[in-house]
């Protein structure tokens, strides 16, 4: 957008920021589609936190199982290797959520199916360590 430089100069500006902290955006652009951008945004955001930390307790319920069950000898071969395997899933589509930085606003869906599939491999996991 144009922006104006201390001396008056008007240049186009580069800077990118959130539409959430342009007022003059949400009154005259964003509210043609969404009554209230702000408090949409922030319902997304919390629903997807919630999902994030719980999902992120049971990888960490699951790593931890994992260490316990391979120190006492009970985790070994091929029921080890499905675990890695199903640990590597979980951990990678939870990270691809939390890199994606915007808190699952950009693409709530997407966010939410991704989160599905952490959330699916994880416990796949943990069913068989039980």
């Amino acid at each position: 957008g144009k922006a104006t430089a201390e001396d008056g100069t008007v240049y186009v500006s580069h800077k990118w920021t959130s539409p959430l902290e342009n007022e003059d955006l949400l009154a005259n652009d964003c509210s043609t589609c969404h009554s209230d951008l702000k408090a949409e945004v922030a319902e997304i955001q919390a629903h997807q936190e919630e999902r994030v930390q719980a999902i992120s307790k049971k990888i960490e319920q699951l790593a931890n199982t994992m260490t316990d069950q391979v120190a006492a000898g009970t985790l070994a071969g091929d029921k080890l290797a499905q675990c890695q395997k199903l640990h590597r899933n979980a951990q990678f589509y939870w990270d691809f959520v939390m890199v994606e930085n915007g808190d699952g606003a950009h693409n709530s869906k997407l966010s939410d199916e991704t989160l599905d599939k952490s959330e699916k491999a994880v416990d796949e996991a943990l069913a068989l360590l039980a």
